[in-house]
């Protein structure tokens, strides 16, 4: 899938978060476990695609928004960060909620790939937005403990289980997502 593809698609959570998880009030009906896994798999989906859009950019040695000569790229970073501008208080809570959900529910493995590559997701959300304006670089300096105590459990979680998450990553994978690597 071409970059401007998963640009897009970002744009599409983002708007669904937007619309389905900031305006709308919680489903009655629903139980409240019903509730955490659909927010868990919105957020985990975003993470996983911002992971993919985000190595594909790395290989390309683009680390930063600021590196995009196109401008049709240059107008999708711009709706991608006025929606996470928009959707600042999800994302505030998503790293803690996801943190405590999917470890703690995923009793038989609890750590996978699918934590890792969500890990990565805001990773590459946080190098690609940096500096790009204030609101955001706040959001992610608030952000930045919840993603230190999610770094510390994912490591914990790590420790016994004998997983070797790395034979999952291609050779040139940015090693400073370090919570793939042992």
């Amino acid at each position: 899938m071409e970059i401007n593809d998963r640009l897009e698609k970002i744009i599409i959570f983002l708007k669904v978060i937007k619309v389905k998880w900031l305006n709308e009030p919680a489903d009655i009906a629903s139980s409240k476990f019903d509730y955490e896994f659909r927010k868990a798999y919105i957020g985990m989906r975003l993470f996983m695609e911002f992971s993919e859009v985000g190595y594909a950019l790395y290989k390309n040695n683009i680390r930063s928004y600021q590196h995009f000569q196109c401008q049709e790229r240059k107008d999708l970073i711009k709706e991608i960060a006025q929606l996470i501008i928009d959707i600042r208080d999800w994302l505030e809570d998503f790293v803690p909620f996801y943190r405590e959900f999917y470890i703690g529910y995923n009793i038989v493995q609890p750590v996978d790939c699918a934590i890792c590559d969500t890990r990565s997701g805001i990773q590459f959300m946080i190098e690609l937005f940096r500096n790009y304006v204030k609101e955001i670089d706040d959001l992610f300096e608030e952000m930045k403990p919840e993603l230190e105590k999610f770094d510390r459990r994912i490591e914990i979680a790590k420790i016994g289980l004998n997983l070797n998450l790395t034979k999952y990553l291609p050779d040139d994978f940015p090693r400073t997502h370090e919570w793939w690597f042992d």
